[in-house]
């Protein structure tokens, strides 16, 4: 499902994954790990060739090789939501210190999309389906630029 709702700027983004039930998958060199019931937030950013709009088409995208970690849990789960902010500042690490403090979010895989840098994880967990009052309460934190949010289902 390719969107052309995406800037073609640099930015940072998190995606919102819907996982219905309790499977248990291999993560690249990772390892194996069992996701719950609930919504993931990964958090990643974009600053090569085609910016926001080719990465997270990339990620939406059914058919592609598995390469990133998200993408093994992509495979599995639904993507229900994009949060996205355009900056020519890289803010995933300060994103994912502000999911850590977050009300009902915690950490759901270590390492996982954090392999290359000092975060536990680029990967949070929440089982409350109140994903609205999350991404309200992430912008109150975040504050200096502006999230935009794209529902996708």
């Amino acid at each position: 499902m390719a969107l052309n709702k995406f800037p073609h700027s640099k930015g940072t983004y998190v995606l919102v994954v819907k996982v219905n039930f309790n499977k248990t998958l291999s993560i690249g060199k990772l390892g194996k790990f069992t996701f719950i019931v609930g919504y993931y937030f990964y958090i990643g950013s974009s600053f090569g060739p085609g910016g926001l709009r080719a990465r997270l088409n990339r990620h939406l995208s059914q058919h592609k090789n598995l390469h990133w970690h998200i993408d093994y849990l992509v495979k599995y789960g639904q993507i229900k939501q994009v949060w996205y902010n355009i900056s020519p500042v890289q803010q995933e690490h300060r994103w994912a210190q502000v999911f850590s403090i977050l009300p009902s979010v915690e950490p759901a895989v270590k390492k996982f999309g954090a392999s290359d840098c000092r975060c536990l994880t680029h990967l949070f967990y929440t089982a409350s389906s109140n994903v609205h009052h999350i991404f309200e309460s992430f912008c109150r934190r975040i504050s200096k630029a502006p999230v935009q949010k794209v529902i996708l289902t």
